[in-house]
């Protein structure tokens, strides 16, 4: 089956530059299959040219009826309107962050879905009491997963509008929203996979920024701040694209020495870049 990259992303400033990002490292190491955006849009806000496909979906960071402030919205609201969108195609859908990027290519044969392990999803420490209280049919198949994952067309499909309803009865519940807040989404996902009879192979495919790369992993997140004991500091919150990095120091763990590269030679190929200026 042929594997397609899908992000969903919100348009500005502080997404942008990730997306682009990620879209380079996916053509660097030389990716399997396209690469699509969904682009959270407000209103008819106008899309740039980002170099690679980008459609447009809804953007729901702020729920138009509850008014709840929840940018993860847009996540299961822009896979709903792309498939809305989209003839169906057969493929395998590898979901990213856009605060992913590549360090070699994702192999995947077969049709089995994939997902990253995530101890802070783990069903009996932390969801117990969400699953209760939402997950309506095989409660014990919720798995501790998250993104990247990789999954068929046919059975995202089938778990996407389930994904957006549990985001809404989720943020709407105040105890479930006091328990698991930020990643009420990601918790909808696991039990919407779990009702729709979908099992992933848990695997950790990822490393993170601020520890020392797998050599087994294809992806690092930089979600968390990367930090050393030497006063190294970076933060994507922090950055203002594509302005210089901060000097490297020879303590920063590996997983923030490669993106700390990756955004430096990405810096030099940026047309009207300030390397380039």
């Amino acid at each position: 089956m042929d594997v397609r990259t899908v992000v969903s992303f919100e348009p500005g400033v502080y997404q942008d530059w990730q997306v682009e990002l990620l879209a380079y490292t996916h053509r660097k190491v030389g990716q399997e299959g396209p690469l699509t955006a969904l682009a959270s849009v407000r209103g008819g806000a106008a899309l740039k040219d980002y170099g690679f496909e980008v459609i447009r979906t809804r953007w729901m960071s702020k729920h138009p009826l509850t008014k709840d402030l929840y940018p993860p919205y847009n996540k299961p609201a822009s896979f709903c309107d792309y498939f809305n969108m989209v003839p169906y195609r057969g493929e395998m859908l590898l979901l990213l962050d856009p605060d992913m990027v590549f360090m070699k290519p994702w192999d995947h044969n077969g049709d089995e879905p994939v997902a990253e392990a995530t101890m802070y999803m783990d069903p009996v420490k932390c969801g117990k009491n969400v699953i209760k209280r939402h997950c309506k049919r095989n409660a014990d198949k919720v798995q501790s997963i998250g993104f990247p994952l990789i999954i068929s067309e046919e059975e995202l499909r089938a778990i996407a509008d389930r994904w957006y309803i549990l985001t809404e009865e989720m943020r709407g519940n105040r105890v479930t929203h006091r328990e698991v807040n930020w990643v009420c989404e990601m918790w909808a996902f696991s039990v919407a996979a779990a009702e729709c009879g979908v099992e992933f192979k848990v695997e950790r495919r990822c490393s993170f920024s601020n520890e020392n790369l797998n050599s087994d992993h294809c992806l690092i997140h930089y979600t968390y701040p990367t930090m050393s004991r030497s006063g190294f500091s970076w933060d994507k919150r922090k950055y203002k694209p594509w302005t210089p990095m901060p000097k490297l120091r020879p303590d920063v763990p590996t997983g923030g020495q490669a993106i700390h590269q990756l955004i430096e030679e990405y810096r030099g190929l940026v047309s009207g870049s300030v390397v380039n200026r």
